[in-house]
C-alpha cells in the first residue's frame, strides 16, 4: 500500500530498519527493548512508521497469529506513547514469510521508518515547489457526497480521500462558512462500523509556512471524532503546513483547496 501520494522534492526521503526479537511465547517490551525501540526512532520529520509482526513455526497457526498481533500492539503503543502524532501501519504476519530464519530470528517485530533530511536553505535560493505525484487518490466533488453509501463506497477503493467539503476559513480551524462538513460525520460513523479501521488525519494550510495551524486544523477533526465516539488510538494526526499543495496557488480559490485536511486509512 503506497501511502505517499504527494512528495517533496526538496528533501531527502530516507528508511531506516530494526528488528525487535521476542522469547517464545512472549509479546512484552522490556526495559531495555522499549528504550531500543526509542532510541531507534530519534530521526527528523519521521513521515510513517511500519510495523511487521512474526512468530516461529512452532505451535497452531491462530495462536502464532495471535501473538505476532500482541507483539506489534505492543510496539505500536510505546511508540504512541512517546511519539503521538505519527503515521503507523502495522501487518500481524504470524509465522509467514520467514524464508528459513532460525527460530529466534522468527520470533521479532520488524520496524521501518521514513524519515526526511530537510537540506540547509542557500541565501536567496529560490525554493521550488513541491512535486504532486498522485498515486490512488480519490478527491470527492462536494455534489457528489450527498449520499453516505456514496462515501462509505470511496473508502472502499481508496487508502487516501481528499474531501472537497472539509475546507477552512483563512488562517483558523474554522470550518469555511461554519459549518461541520457532513462527511465528517459519515466519517464518524464508517469508524464505529468498521472497528479494526485506522486512520492518519493530516492537516495543509495554504499561502505560508505555518506549521502550528496545519496540525492544529488536523486535531480539531481528530477531537470532533473522538468527540463523537471514536477511540484515540485508532487516530494519529500531523501538520504538514504548505508542503504539500493539491495546486499551484494562483487564485483565491487555489488557497481555498489547499486549506484542507486529508484522510489517511493506514489500517483497515
Amino acid at each position: 500500500m503506497n501511502l505517499f501520494a504527494l512528495i517533496n522534492v526538496n528533501a531527502q526521503v530516507k528508511q531506516a530498519e530494526k528488528n525487535i526479537f521476542f522469547e517464545s511465547n512472549v509479546y512484552e517490551l522490556s526495559k531495555e527493548q522499549q528504550a531500543e525501540i526509542i532510541d531507534f526512532l530519534d530521526k527528523p520529520n519521521i513521515q510513517n512508521i511500519q510495523l511487521f509482526g512474526f512468530a516461529d513455526t512452532i505451535g497452531n497457526l491462530a495462536a502464532n497469529q495471535k501473538i505476532s498481533e500482541q507483539r506489534v500492539s505492543a510496539v505500536k503503543d510505546l511508540i504512541l506513547a512517546w511519539y503521538g502524532n505519527v503515521m503507523i501501519i502495522t501487518k500481524a504476519n504470524g509465522e509467514k514469510h520467514h524464508q528459513e530464519q532460525q527460530l529466534a530470528n522468527q520470533r521479532r517485530v520488524e520496524i521501518v521508518v521514513t524519515y526526511e533530511l530537510d537540506p540547509p536553505i542557500k541565501k536567496d535560493e529560490k525554493i521550488t515547489p513541491p512535486l504532486i505525484i498522485e498515486d490512488s487518490i480519490v478527491i470527492i466533488p462536494a455534489q457528489d457526497i450527498s449520499q453516505r453509501e456514496d462515501f462509505y463506497e470511496t473508502f472502499a477503493t481508496s487508502d487516501r480521500i481528499v474531501i472537497e467539503n472539509l475546507l477552512f476559513e483563512p488562517g483558523t480551524t474554522d470550518f469555511l462558512h461554519d459549518k461541520t462538513p457532513n462527511e465528517l460525520f459519515y466519517l464518524a460513523d464508517l469508524l464505529r462500523e468498521n472497528p479494526t479501521m485506522e486512520i492518519h488525519i493530516e492537516g495543509h494550510v495554504c499561502c505560508i509556512d505555518d506549521k502550528k495551524l496545519s496540525k492544529n486544523r488536523a486535531q480539531k477533526v481528530y477531537s470532533f471524532l473522538k468527540d463523537h465516539g471514536i477511540k484515540g488510538n485508532r487516530m494519529t494526526y500531523a501538520g504538514y503546513s504548505n508542503s504539500q499543495p493539491r495546486v499551484e496557488e494562483l487564485t483565491p480559490e487555489d488557497e481555498k483547496l489547499n486549506r484542507r485536511v486529508e484522510i489517511v486509512v493506514t489500517q483497515r
